[in-house]
């Protein structure tokens, strides 16, 4: 029984929350982006002990290209409707995947 108390598993009680609920999501992402703003922020003003691989993608990820800036990830993550207003405005995008699974 110990095991349901969260001041024992503070990180299942977390997975177990995350998982039915739709609200948490929102949360992570935002924290997500809150870090990647303040890593821009220190790179932005030439601090040495940011990363370019904090700033840049290093290799191909997904719909993102190499130097590509991850921010934009994390804002498209929290504001999902970004993401489909520019599907919209490149429909040729989208139908290269439906011709993809013939």
């Amino acid at each position: 029984m110990l095991q349901w108390q969260p001041w024992f598993a503070w990180k299942e009680s977390l997975r177990i929350l995350q998982s039915p609920t739709a609200t948490v999501r929102p949360i992570t992402k935002g924290a997500e982006l809150i870090s990647q703003v303040f890593n821009e922020i220190q790179y932005f003003l030439g601090s040495p002990f940011v990363d370019e691989g904090a700033i840049f993608y290093q290799r191909r990820s997904g719909r993102f290209k190499k130097g590509d800036r991850k921010i934009t990830k994390d804002f498209q993550d929290l504001l999902p409707i970004f993401r489909g207003l520019q599907k919209t405005f490149s429909p040729e995008e989208a139908y290269k995947w439906f011709t993809t699974l013939n």
